[in-house]
């Protein structure tokens, strides 16, 4: 495990947490707006992105996996894969919620595993997508 200073967790945690604020706000705009603002899409996309480089950077792989999760979800709704409905906000929103809550200990998430979370947020969207065929 790499070792990493007070300072740079500190700073990775006020900086993520401003990032949130604007993604939950993103998220709200999201889905009142129709049709799909792309731009926002795209920033929420890469404000996701930039969380988890630098997750990855500090070496906090719950926080890179759950926000990886997200990206993916993000970019399937680019792709025109998935439509941004509330449902797939929800999920959005849950993620970037657990992310937060995630940062406010950042010195236990070497501690914490979050492979059951990600199945569950892969088993809510494996469900939305059968019913969205049925």
């Amino acid at each position: 495990m790499k070792r990493i200073d007070h300072e740079s967790l500190k700073t990775f945690a006020e900086e993520s947490s401003i990032r949130l604020a604007r993604i939950e706000d993103d998220l709200e705009q999201l889905i009142s707006k129709r049709p799909v603002n792309m731009e926002l899409l795209h920033r929420v996309f890469r404000d996701t992105h930039s969380l988890k480089s630098a997750a990855n950077l500090l070496s906090l792989g719950p926080v890179e996996q759950i926000a990886h999760k997200l990206e993916d979800i993000l970019d399937s709704v680019r792709s025109g894969w998935d439509k941004p409905d509330e449902q797939l906000i929800d999920i959005l929103s849950a993620g970037y919620a657990r992310i937060g809550q995630l940062l406010k200990n950042p010195h236990v998430l070497p501690l914490i595993d979050v492979d059951k979370e990600i199945a569950a947020i892969d088993a809510t969207l494996l469900a939305r997508r059968t019913s969205d065929r049925g």
